[in-house]
């Protein structure tokens, strides 16, 4: 099985959104940041209005050219780590209180057609203070909206689109 990575946004929709989507937010607001998929990689058009990814990179501008994150979607229903991954979010969710919040998560899991897996590179953990900290969190969320999903961060819980906590994990594993 998969190892999970420290984030996963669990989607209810089975395609994410395109790259030009996600990478207008940041050409908007000047943010040194894109997409790419693959190292040395310049997008065409057609790649850009795509939204059937299976990886990216989100590459920081400044002062160097370099990668912080590594993107990966799993579809249910071609791609066995997506089974795998929400199985494993569900057995973390069932495991707390029974509330309605925790219905919900269970609700979202059960109904969820892919998995957004996000991996941070040596660039950004080795760097706290890194910009692209900031932007990643609105990356995150703005993946959560576009592709109707809920956010699980290991070893905390899970989140809706804007991180407003619906999950605490209180029991592990």
């Amino acid at each position: 099985m998969i190892e999970p990575d420290p984030l996963q946004i669990y989607a209810i929709d089975d395609n994410p959104p395109s790259l030009r989507i996600i990478q207008q937010e940041y050409w908007v607001q000047e943010v040194p940041i894109s997409f790419t998929f693959g190292i040395s990689h310049e997008n065409d058009i057609a790649e850009m209005d795509s939204n059937l990814w299976d990886a990216m990179f989100v590459r920081w501008m400044q002062p160097t050219v370099h990668d912080v994150c590594l993107i990966v979607s799993y579809r249910l229903g071609t791609d066995e780590d997506a089974k795998a991954l929400i199985e494993r979010a569900l057995k973390r969710a069932g495991r707390q209180p029974v509330d309605e919040m925790q219905r919900i998560v269970i609700d979202t899991l059960h109904a969820s057609r892919m998995v957004i897996s996000v991996q941070f590179l040596p660039a950004l953990l080795d760097d706290q203070d890194h910009a692209a900290w900031d932007a990643l969190g609105s990356i995150v969320s703005s993946l959560a909206t576009l592709s109707n999903g809920i956010i699980h961060v290991e070893g905390e819980g899970f989140y809706d689109d804007a991180m407003a906590p619906l999950l605490t994990l209180t029991e592990e594993e």
